[in-house]
């Protein structure tokens, strides 16, 4: 309350924000409200001013303006509430947590695993690390496997 019969107690970054809100809408409008933060910023460095673009940002937001967006909107989608959710496809009844973790480990290693290239494996998928290391067991007759992984 001070502060509004007092200007002098306003932070001088309240008084900056109280001198440039004219002037952003200002530029604003005369661009027929069209520039959106980078030009509106770019115009009043242009004319003088010394503004950085994050405050130009905060204050056209305070003030409720926005430059035109170009394309389609960002739309997200909103399920109908009164549609029946989708029946399980696959028909499966797990009767315990158990037979559903295997479930999940069977999906994971079935599709996510043998594709996903490992930096560990040579950037190599597992099955075809595993391939060559087979191969390399057949064509050298070793065991395959390394000494640092025997205990």
């Amino acid at each position: 309350m001070a502060k509004r019969a007092n200007p002098d107690l306003m932070s001088d970054r309240a008084k900056q924000d109280k001198a440039l809100r004219p002037e952003i809408e200002r530029v604003w409008e005369q661009t027929y409200k069209v520039y959106g933060v980078r030009k509106v910023c770019h115009q009043m460095r242009r004319e003088g001013f010394d503004v950085a673009r994050c405050t130009v940002a905060r204050l056209m937001k305070s003030i409720g303006i926005e430059g035109v967006i170009h394309g389609k909107k960002h739309r997200t989608t909103l399920p109908d509430k009164s549609q029946p959710c989708p029946l399980d496809k696959l028909n499966r009844q797990f009767k315990a947590k158990a037979e559903a973790r295997v479930a999940c480990f069977e999906c994971i290693e079935g599709w996510y695993n043998p594709s996903r290239r490992h930096s560990a494996l040579g950037y190599k998928s597992p099955i075809n690390y595993e391939r060559t290391a087979v191969d390399r067991c057949l064509y050298d007759g070793t065991s395959g496997v390394s000494s640092s992984f025997v205990d």
